[in-house]
């Protein structure tokens, strides 16, 4: 199951310039989530992903605003198919599928983009085996870094020396 409580959780949750502050907000009774975004002043409260997504409480904004990077099917709501890492833009619109695993066997779990915003690192899961690998912000070039048993979590690329 995909990490229910946002305590604690090092995500950039605005873009660099502040201006909008992002956030998941959880239906409970039905076990469903979606990304929204608000003002800091409280204004401006909007809907970026219909609830059907079932996005993970982390996500992550690229350092230059321009895209969100977060994880659809994250409960696990629809068994048969995987968790997989897509990007959106701050309005919502442009959803581009970065992993594309299928049938459950592997999911990928967001983590954070690189300083410089050409890369994502991430969470794969496969059975008992994990993996922390890293994937262009386009979808290419997929690489993991390590492979174990030890789950990989909290997952911030963090910034230059």
């Amino acid at each position: 199951m995909a990490e229910r409580s946002a305590a604690a959780i090092p995500t950039r949750t605005s873009p660099p310039d502040g201006k909008l502050i992002t956030f998941v907000r959880i239906k409970t009774d039905q076990r469903l989530q979606a990304l929204f975004a608000v003002r800091p002043d409280g204004t401006g409260l909007h809907q970026l992903t219909p609830y059907s997504w079932n996005v993970a409480i982390k996500h992550d904004w690229s350092p230059d605003g321009k895209l969100i990077v977060l994880t659809t099917n994250a409960d696990y709501l629809r068994p048969s198919e995987s968790a997989n890492l897509v990007t959106i833009r701050p309005d919502g619109s442009g959803k581009t599928n970065l992993t594309k695993f299928t049938a459950a066997k592997e999911n990928a779990f967001a983590g954070s983009f690189s300083p410089d915003g050409t890369q994502i690192v991430f969470r794969i899961e496969s059975g008992d085996s994990y993996s922390l690998a890293v994937i262009d912000r386009d979808g290419g070039n997929l690489h993991r870094i390590t492979t174990g048993t030890g789950r990989p979590r909290f997952i911030d690329w963090g910034t230059h020396p």
